[in-house]
């Protein structure tokens, strides 16, 4: 009788696991930019004067050699994930393009 009593409360309680939401922590990924960061960026700056207020790209391109690429995408609890990209064009070692784009 108290092993019956065991099964009954623990499927009871195996199955009412998911009516309850389950934590999902923020995934954060890519190079975090601050607004004010961006706002620094001009063309006719060198890749160096850009990297070294930004930082290093995560990612690199290494058929590209005259675009730099930073990524950043968050993915929040139970929600949409958001990225957003910027994309800068050199040419002759000068920055010529900004693009930005949330996807």
């Amino acid at each position: 009788m108290h092993k019956k009593r065991s099964i009954i409360a623990l499927s009871i309680l195996l199955s009412g696991c998911s009516y309850f939401h389950i934590y999902h922590p923020d995934i954060q990924q890519g190079n975090i930019l601050e607004q004010k960061q961006v706002a620094q960026i001009k063309p006719g700056m060198s890749e160096y004067a850009v990297q070294h207020i930004l930082g290093q790209p995560v990612l690199t391109d290494v058929f590209t050699k005259n675009q730099i690429i930073y990524i950043y995408t968050m993915k929040p609890n139970h929600e949409k994930m958001t990225q957003k990209k910027l994309m800068l064009t050199f040419s002759n070692g000068k920055l010529v393009k900004i693009e930005k784009n949330e996807i």
